[in-house]
Protein backbone atom coordinates (compact mmCIF):
# COMPACT_ATOMS: atom_id res chain seq x y z
CA UNK A 1 0.00 0.00 0.00
CA UNK A 2 2.72 2.23 0.65
CA UNK A 3 4.20 1.67 -2.48
CA UNK A 4 0.91 2.21 -3.97
CA UNK A 5 0.58 6.02 -2.80
CA UNK A 6 4.65 7.22 -3.10
CA UNK A 7 3.92 5.97 -7.02
CA UNK A 8 0.42 8.06 -6.55
CA UNK A 9 2.82 11.14 -5.12
CA UNK A 10 5.10 10.58 -8.04
CA UNK A 11 2.59 11.06 -11.01
CA UNK A 12 3.47 14.80 -12.30
CA UNK A 13 -0.58 15.16 -12.69
CA UNK A 14 -1.02 14.41 -8.63
CA UNK A 15 2.73 16.41 -7.80
CA UNK A 16 1.02 20.04 -9.81
CA UNK A 17 -1.91 19.74 -8.03
CA UNK A 18 -0.55 18.80 -4.89
CA UNK A 19 2.35 21.24 -4.18
CA UNK A 20 2.53 23.54 -6.96
CA UNK A 21 -1.41 24.73 -6.90
CA UNK A 22 -2.15 24.15 -3.02
CA UNK A 23 -3.92 27.26 -2.69
CA UNK A 24 -6.49 26.32 -6.13
CA UNK A 25 -6.46 22.45 -4.59
CA UNK A 26 -7.45 23.36 -1.07
CA UNK A 27 -9.90 25.24 -1.93
CA UNK A 28 -11.37 22.46 -4.30
CA UNK A 29 -11.30 20.04 -1.26
CA UNK A 30 -13.38 22.57 1.02
CA UNK A 31 -15.72 23.06 -1.71
CA UNK A 32 -16.74 19.68 -2.29
CA UNK A 33 -16.15 19.28 1.55
CA UNK A 34 -18.99 21.64 1.76
CA UNK A 35 -20.79 20.35 -0.87
CA UNK A 36 -20.95 16.92 0.77
CA UNK A 37 -21.97 17.37 4.57
CA UNK A 38 -24.55 20.06 2.93
CA UNK A 39 -23.74 22.84 4.21
CA UNK A 40 -24.18 24.73 1.14
CA UNK A 41 -26.61 23.23 -1.61
CA UNK A 42 -25.49 22.69 -5.25
CA UNK A 43 -28.88 25.17 -6.16
CA UNK A 44 -27.26 27.48 -4.01
CA UNK A 45 -24.33 27.84 -5.62
CA UNK A 46 -24.50 30.56 -8.75
CA UNK A 47 -26.30 32.79 -6.19
CA UNK A 48 -22.74 32.81 -4.43
CA UNK A 49 -20.58 33.15 -7.23
CA UNK A 50 -19.51 36.53 -7.60
CA UNK A 51 -17.66 36.38 -11.32
CA UNK A 52 -16.47 39.94 -10.95
CA UNK A 53 -14.71 38.91 -7.94
CA UNK A 54 -13.33 36.00 -9.60
CA UNK A 55 -12.51 37.83 -12.39
CA UNK A 56 -10.49 39.85 -10.64
CA UNK A 57 -8.32 37.48 -8.77
CA UNK A 58 -7.89 35.50 -11.88
CA UNK A 59 -6.21 38.65 -13.28
CA UNK A 60 -4.24 39.13 -10.33
CA UNK A 61 -3.18 35.87 -10.39
CA UNK A 62 -2.07 36.08 -13.94
CA UNK A 63 -0.17 39.38 -13.02
CA UNK A 64 2.17 38.33 -10.05
CA UNK A 65 2.83 34.76 -11.98
CA UNK A 66 3.62 37.12 -15.14
CA UNK A 67 5.65 39.49 -13.16
CA UNK A 68 7.42 36.25 -10.89
CA UNK A 69 8.12 35.04 -14.72
CA UNK A 70 10.02 37.93 -16.31
CA UNK A 71 11.77 38.90 -13.17
CA UNK A 72 9.99 41.92 -12.36
CA UNK A 73 9.89 41.98 -8.79
CA UNK A 74 13.55 40.97 -8.32
CA UNK A 75 14.50 44.32 -10.15
CA UNK A 76 11.70 46.01 -8.09
CA UNK A 77 12.95 45.05 -4.96
CA UNK A 78 16.24 45.53 -6.58
CA UNK A 79 15.68 49.34 -7.12
CA UNK A 80 13.87 49.90 -3.99
CA UNK A 81 17.20 48.55 -1.74
CA UNK A 82 19.47 51.00 -3.61
CA UNK A 83 17.20 54.07 -3.12
CA UNK A 84 16.48 52.75 0.34
CA UNK A 85 20.72 52.91 1.07
CA UNK A 86 21.15 55.88 -0.96
CA UNK A 87 17.86 58.07 1.22
CA UNK A 88 19.80 56.62 4.33
CA UNK A 89 23.18 57.97 3.15
CA UNK A 90 21.65 60.94 2.26
CA UNK A 91 20.25 61.60 5.68
CA UNK A 92 23.91 60.85 7.58
CA UNK A 93 24.67 63.70 9.51
CA UNK A 94 28.37 63.82 6.96
CA UNK A 95 25.80 65.07 4.16
CA UNK A 96 23.99 67.64 6.14
CA UNK A 97 26.90 69.94 5.75
CA UNK A 98 26.65 70.29 2.19
CA UNK A 99 22.80 71.27 2.05
CA UNK A 100 21.10 74.84 2.36
CA UNK A 101 20.38 75.85 6.02
CA UNK A 102 16.57 75.48 5.32
CA UNK A 103 17.16 71.71 4.20
CA UNK A 104 19.24 71.39 7.51
CA UNK A 105 16.27 72.35 9.23
CA UNK A 106 13.95 69.92 7.61
CA UNK A 107 15.91 67.01 7.66
CA UNK A 108 16.14 67.50 11.23
CA UNK A 109 12.83 67.79 12.35
CA UNK A 110 11.51 64.85 9.86
CA UNK A 111 14.65 62.75 11.80
CA UNK A 112 13.24 63.75 14.99
CA UNK A 113 9.86 62.74 14.13
CA UNK A 114 10.44 59.38 13.17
Amino acid sequence: MIRRQRSLLEHPVVRTLLFERFLLTGSAALAVAALAMRRVRLSEIPRLMDWRILTLFFVLTVAVELGKASGLFDRLVAAVVVRARTRSAARSPHSLRRRSPHARKVLIISSRAA
